[in-house]
């Protein structure tokens, strides 16, 4: 019996984006958040960033945002319910492009926070 071992390098550089856009949404937005998206963008896994928030975020964040162009922020009183109805929206006008939608605690990664341990 032969086994093949197949070796998969993969070229950041390269890599295609697994999402084109991500639709994001919640109540807040922070440093931390900023951090984690950042990293996001940084690695490839998409090339634009939508927020939908209940809360304007602080000035010194707002300021932050202002240096890195991929990162799009809009205040609602619903912010679920307006991302999805902007995916909704996003992916009949602009069928070739892939996005996803998911909560801001599952894509900053605040698990951490929510234990009470």
């Amino acid at each position: 019996m032969t086994t093949i071992i197949v070796s998969c390098k993969i070229d950041v550089n390269t890599m295609a984006s697994f999402y084109n856009i991500y639709i994001i949404f919640g109540k807040s937005f922070g440093f931390f958040d900023l951090e984690c998206i950042q990293r996001i963008i940084n690695n490839h896994t998409c090339e634009k960033v939508v927020l939908f928030l209940k809360n304007k975020p602080h000035k010194n964040i707002l300021n932050s945002l202002n240096s890195i162009p991929s990162i799009k922020i809009n205040v609602s009183k619903n912010p679920k319910k307006d991302a999805r109805l902007y995916k909704k929206d996003f992916a009949v006008n602009y069928k070739n492009v892939t996005s996803a939608l998911f909560p801001l605690e599952v894509v900053a990664d605040r698990s951490m926070f929510l234990d009470v341990c």
